[in-house]
């Protein structure tokens, strides 16, 4: 049976408690899909390459696990090409997906600016931090002997007034081996709501985390802007 270090575990006892300036298509801000939260109606953002496919429940089930207690799942991402093979996704590693949750007990609750805040600075004050230089010469010396317990924290930025976005870097112990991952968790507030966007992928080389920044802030701003 597998083994999973969850990333989202980080957000637990924090709930308990009460742009991009390029120019999008007329496609890309469309509300072709929308979820309700609370008394409120939200849209989904188009992700190029990717189907949004929490309805599935092989999907469902499989993003539950990735589920830390207390939110709720409002959307799940994966490629274009593991869609069409669904019914092996329990097989595989899925190593590029975006997830969006809520905080169940705030479904409802108007959340101020000053909440907003809070709760990202306790979500950091709840993580280890590393130095990123420190955490790729552990594995330079360590391979996947590498040890971590939970994810680490390696960075903390704003990519927009209303986002929070976290850098985390975590291990995934599967059947067939052990894994490297980059999490981006982005906090962010919107209609005096608050929504949790995690973009998860395999860790190559540093480039990688670049990378992962890259597209979750590319997402992060499709949300914003479709919810204005």
């Amino acid at each position: 049976m597998r083994k999973i270090i969850i990333l989202n575990f980080v957000i637990l006892g924090i709930c308990c408690p009460i742009h991009s300036q390029q120019k999008k298509t007329n496609d890309q801000n469309s509300c072709k899909s929308q979820f309700t939260y609370g008394d409120k109606r939200f849209c989904l953002p188009i992700i190029e390459g990717m189907t949004e496919c929490l309805s599935n429940q092989i999907v469902k089930d499989w993003s539950q696990k990735l589920n830390a207690p207390g939110t709720t799942d409002l959307a799940f991402y994966i490629k274009n090409d593991q869609y069409e093979n669904i019914e092996n996704l329990e097989d595989e590693i899925i190593d590029d997906y975006f997830k969006i949750t809520a905080f169940t007990k705030l479904e409802g609750q108007n959340i101020s600016r000053s909440h907003f805040n809070d709760l990202s600075s306790a979500l950091e004050g709840n993580m280890i931090q590393k130095k990123l230089e420190d955490v790729l010469k552990k594995i330079e010396e360590m391979g996947v002997d590498f040890t971590i317990e939970q994810p680490l924290l390696l960075e903390v930025y704003t990519p927009d007034e209303n986002v929070r976005s976290m850098v985390m870097f975590a291990k995934y112990i599967m059947d067939t081996g052990a894994y490297y991952m980059i999490n981006v968790t982005s906090l962010i507030f919107t209609k005096q709501r608050l929504f949790i966007l995690n973009y998860t992928s395999n860790y190559q080389d540093e480039k990688s985390i670049n990378q992962a920044k890259i597209k979750s802030n590319h997402v992060v701003f499709r949300f914003v802007d479709v919810n204005k």
